[in-house]
């Protein structure tokens, strides 16, 4: 659960275990009885491609937007970053 959330915050594991939890009932009524297959294959993706946990992806996209916000405002007014 914290390997899905993030471990690095308290919301995090709640997080995780919130989604593991809904993703295995759905997968559960969808798929019946190969749900733990596909379950388990979309927790290998998820620990492959989102290695910091949800939280910690969201966090770091967040830090990398509002930079990429920060450059296009001071391109189009001509500003110098304030450092």
């Amino acid at each position: 659960m914290a390997i899905i959330g993030g471990s690095g915050t308290i919301i995090g594991p709640m997080l995780g275990a919130g989604v593991l939890q809904l993703l295995g009932y759905l997968l559960n009524l969808w798929l019946g009885s190969v749900w733990q297959l596909v379950f388990g294959l979309i927790y290998i993706l998820l620990v492959l491609f989102v290695p910091y946990g949800l939280v910690g992806t969201w966090q770091q996209r967040s830090l990398q937007i509002r930079a990429g916000w920060e450059r296009l405002i001071q391109m189009l007014t001509g500003r110098r970053p304030i450092r």
